[in-house]
């Protein structure tokens, strides 16, 4: 017959809560970035609302949009947090960073890129 340990119970709880606890945080990590089209990014280059892009692991862009973008009615209802302000607004998936680099160049030759590596576990900021 087995023994029961006394207290068992709270550590199995304890660990699950940290696990969802855990998920929940990396989860809301990625959630505040809204996907959008290349297409769409494109214009938003065109109208002068992106100040600023990152390019992640070759494979994602971050976009980074003007504090007067932000302060659009456009925008005001996808972004009324303020901390969104700091973070990435939109991405989207590319599939050849130099093309995106070409295609940028004829747009807007100013807008700072950034290549980034990050692993799955790094927040986007």
């Amino acid at each position: 017959m087995a023994t029961k340990i006394p207290g068992c119970w709270f550590l199995r709880t304890t660990r699950l809560v940290v696990i969802v606890s855990m998920t929940m945080v990396l989860i809301s990590c990625t959630d505040d970035i809204r996907e959008t089209s290349q297409k769409r990014f494109m214009s938003m280059v065109k109208d002068k609302e992106v100040y600023r892009i990152a390019i992640v692991n070759n494979k994602w862009v971050e976009i980074h949009l003007t504090p007067n973008a932000l302060a659009s009615d456009k925008y005001q209802a996808y972004f009324s947090d303020k901390m969104q302000h700091k973070r990435p607004q939109f991405k989207f998936k590319i599939t050849s960073e130099q093309v995106l680099r070409d295609d940028l160049l004829k747009l807007n030759p100013t807008l700072p890129i950034t290549s980034e590596k990050r692993n799955l576990f790094e927040s986007n900021s």
